[in-house]
């Protein structure tokens, strides 16, 4: 039989970091912090010029940027604030190793604004370096769970456990799973420095030989039921999610990326479905 391998894993290696995912958290507080003392500082000495009797022009000069840097300040500032205030106890959790904190975040946490989600997204991060395992087991209940619910963003938690696949190592998540239920998943998140060891080819099939299509498999474009005896089902050579081909076609004329890996691909490198007799 046939198998859909993951492609070029760089970007994800490199991005899904809860270090790196923390400063960009930090970086609006920190640049409203800087926006705020260079636009004080400017402020100052163009109300100290107009104080003193000089040219109220040479004091606009200071004044005028000092007062657009200011509004800087509190746009930026604000913004940092509202991301991080929410998310500072996931980072103390996480510099304490309170592994039972993060997964009472993650499990609990109803994301309905930007506050949540901050919270939310940083455990994500969190656990994928403390507790992968958990991590794992909990999104894919959640899928099995919610595969029906118009509620759930079903593509979005797909997208998560693929993440923590290639971080993991795996080529894609359904081979982790694979693991998982067999209680030996890989324990060890590819570090940052190990990325140019890392398998980036793309072996891509013509055709993918299944054994059965389960009755719930849905396409990823429209969200609609497949039927292998009906539609031209096509799967994603990166992270193997299925979708009917015209439909598909369609969406890659727009976007030209898989809608739940993102990997830039033609309609020609999605290997047809077909049933393995």
């Amino acid at each position: 039989m046939s198998r859909i391998y993951s492609g070029s894993r760089r970007g994800y290696i490199y991005a899904a970091s809860y270090k790196r995912i923390r400063v960009m958290y930090l970086l609006p507080l920190i640049l409203g912090i800087i926006f705020g003392c260079i636009s004080i500082t400017l402020l100052i000495i163009g109300i100290s010029m107009l104080a003193t009797g000089s040219d109220m022009f040479d004091a606009i000069v200071f004044i005028g940027p000092g007062g657009i840097l200011f509004l800087a300040f509190l746009g930026f500032g604000g913004m940092g604030l509202s991301v991080y205030l929410p998310a500072r106890d996931v980072i103390k959790a996480y510099n304490n190793n309170n592994i039972k904190y993060l997964i009472e975040i993650f499990t609990t946490q109803q994301v309905t604004n930007i506050r949540e989600s901050s919270r939310f997204g940083l455990a994500y991060y969190a656990l994928m370096d403390k507790d992968p395992q958990f991590l794992a087991n909990h999104i894919s209940k959640r899928i099995e769970e919610f595969r029906n619910s118009p509620f759930i963003d079903y593509q979005a938690l797909n997208q998560m456990l693929y993440v923590l696949a290639v971080k993991l190592g795996y080529n894609h998540s359904g081979e982790m799973l694979s693991d998982l239920k067999g209680e030996k998943i890989k324990k060890e998140i590819i570090k940052e420095e190990t990325i140019e060891d890392v398998d980036l080819r793309i072996p891509i099939t013509k055709v993918y030989f299944i054994e059965y299509l389960p009755s719930d498999t849905k396409c990823m474009i429209s969200g609609l039921q497949l039927d292998i005896e009906i539609n031209t089902i096509v799967a994603c050579p990166n992270c193997g999610n299925m979708a009917e081909r015209k439909q598909l076609n369609s969406w890659l004329k727009k976007s030209k990326k898989c809608p739940v890996c993102k990997k830039s691909f033609s309609i020609e490198d999605f290997p047809l479905v077909k049933l393995d007799d």
